[in-house]
């Protein structure tokens, strides 16, 4: 046998290999069975164990392969006989490195988390969904490194496979994953930092949750994949666990090393990138649709130089190059379209749409109340409060709120009343811990600082329990890209707002003569507002609700239904 004839054309297929895209193992499969003897032979050892045969390996399934040249039985049998050295590679890391072989593809099947694994084999080895009695049958082998190994042969070593290779008609087998979807959509969360175990109480983290439900819900064609990488794949998954259970069949999550991995396994017709400051993203090779919420450093440059003095220079080349790339960039109101997008970005009209958010009311609404004794019990929350559930941000405004508050609260009306004000988050080793800190200690009053709560971030599950129970939230914000949340969610649960009069809020709600409304600047005007808060009842209440009627009917069906026409555009 002459290994260096066999070498020489080797490189010539391997050349041929890496002209193209890298390829799922059925394509590189079926791209190999056209070899012929001892050039079958050689590809199909680097293929699977990336190395050369020795000259006796290599006589060994010559013969086996045999006169009828059945190469299943040759691939069968070199799977089964080097499962070992496939496993002991595996460990040392030493298998897998190359994109242009199957074994690259098997080390990434063997490193999807478990729930994922089995639906994870059957779309990259036989092109389709399983079955729920296949992935129950299958979800046995997820647990341990070797089994995955022996799960992932076994689905090779299929009939089903055999079919699809012999068929030649790969594209077909292709587009049957998708089982009855029309839409096959995914959600980019390719941070580059970690998301913390809170991502779902975030503004990214919260409006991604409600689009992903809204588009699964209300559109039974659509199927989701959402990846993100390794350091925060246990908190998106947590994140997301409801929406995983109730929607397994059309819901998944994948975790990734590259985008380059993605682009490759993740076969959808369309991104879209939730946050503007995903680089990764760039690199996609799918349609985008890049939701840009806001660039808040752009309207308070010198509050945001203090702290981060680079962050122009860093941010907005990244997210001036996702939008140059976008096939569509959405935004929350056309106060930050105007600012953000057409003119400071410099965005064609063309390619920009105005997508409003909308109250949360049947999230809510099954999340339920829970008792109040026993919420009050548990956040020490005994009397009256306002609340402001927000993270402390430097445009959020919690120093000034905390100072009005301070003073209402030495005023005669706050002090004959037990009125408290709670905040969601912790001010240490926060944006303005400095100035918070200076505030609290420059009030001699212990029971007026003592009234300032900071109860921190709370279950995503008891915030509706924390708006309903207080008697009014304030919104005392120098920014918001949208309709701020809290006056939504606050709304819904039947609770009285005072906010800021800021651009935006105005947009949305055209008649603020019902609201409590202060100029987010003046220590006056928000005291003021405080006291007013504390004094409103439900027909104040009412005349709010029905101030934004409009606004609090608009439900996450109607924004995903929105984000699903736009989808379609570009499939």
């Amino acid at each position: 046998m002459d290994m260096m004839h066999l070498r020489q054309n080797n490189q010539v297929f391997q050349k041929q290999l890496k002209q193209a895209a890298p390829k799922g193992i059925p394509e590189l499969f079926h791209q190999v069975m056209f070899l012929e003897q001892g050039d079958l032979i050689l590809e199909l050892y680097r293929q699977l164990l990336e190395r050369e045969p020795s000259e006796s390996e290599c006589q060994f399934y010559l013969q086996l392969m045999g006169h009828s040249g059945d190469k299943m039985r040759v691939i069968r049998a070199l799977l089964q006989k080097y499962k070992s050295e496939m496993m002991h590679k595996h460990k040392q890391g030493l298998i897998g490195q190359d994109p242009y072989t199957m074994i690259y593809h098997v080390n990434s099947l063997l490193h999807v988390s478990s729930t994922e694994f089995v639906p994870a084999v059957y779309e990259a080895i036989l092109r389709r969904l399983p079955h729920e009695k296949e992935r129950r049958q299958g979800s046995r082998s997820a647990k341990q490194i070797k089994l995955r190994l022996s799960f992932i042969i076994h689905i090779i070593n299929s009939h089903e496979f055999n079919q699809l290779l012999t068929s030649g008609n790969l594209k077909a087998f292709h587009n049957h994953h998708r089982m009855n979807h029309n839409k096959h959509i995914g959600l980019f969360l390719g941070y580059t930092t970690k998301v913390g175990k809170h991502f779902d109480g975030e503004g990214i983290g919260r409006f991604s949750v409600r689009l992903v439900e809204g588009l699964l819900a209300g559109h039974q064609d659509n199927a989701i994949t959402l990846v993100t990488n390794e350091q925060n794949y246990a908190d998106v998954t947590s994140a997301f666990k409801n929406l995983l259970h109730r929607y397994h069949d059309r819901l998944s999550i994948q975790k990734f090393q590259s985008v380059a991995w993605v682009n490759q396994h993740i076969p959808v017709d369309v991104w879209i990138v939730p946050y503007v400051g995903m680089e990764l993203a760039l690199q996609l090779t799918r349609p985008l649709i890049v939701c840009l919420h806001d660039l808040v450093y752009m309207h308070f440059k010198d509050l945001y130089d203090q702290v981060h003095p680079n962050l122009n220079q860093t941010f907005t080349p990244i997210a001036q190059k996702l939008v140059n790339r976008a096939a569509q960039v959405v935004f929350n109101s056309n106060y930050v379209r105007n600012h953000e997008g057409l003119t400071f970005l410099g965005l064609p009209k063309s390619k920009t749409k105005v997508i409003r958010l909308a109250a949360p009311s049947e999230e809510y609404q099954s999340l339920g109340l829970i008792n109040e004794a026993e919420f009050r019990r548990r956040y020490h929350l005994q009397g009256d409060y306002i609340v402001y559930p927000s993270v402390i941000r430097l445009h959020k405004n919690h120093d000034r709120l905390i100072e009005a508050f301070l003073r209402y609260k030495q005023s005669n009306e706050g002090k004959a009343s037990n009125l408290r004000l709670v905040l969601t988050d912790h001010y240490l080793n926060r944006p303005k811990q400095q100035e918070i800190t200076q505030i609290l200690n420059h009030c001699q009053d212990k029971a007026a600082r003592d009234s300032v709560v900071f109860i921190g971030r709370i279950p995503e599950k008891h915030v509706p329990s924390l708006y309903h129970y207080a008697i009014g939230t304030i919104i005392p914000t120098l920014f918001e890209g949208s309709c701020p949340f809290q006056i939504l969610e606050s709304l819904t649960m039947g609770t009285p707002v005072a906010m800021s009069s800021i651009d935006v809020i105005n947009e949305v709600i055209p008649d603020t003569r019902h609201f409590t409304t202060f100029d987010p600047y003046s220590l006056e005007e928000m005291t003021r507002a405080i006291g007013e808060l504390r004094q409103q009842n439900k027909g104040d209440l009412a005349k709010q609700q029905a101030a934004i009627n409009p606004v609090l009917k608009r439900t996450w069906f109607n924004v995903a239904r929105e984000y699903d026409t736009l989808i379609s555009q570009f499939i």
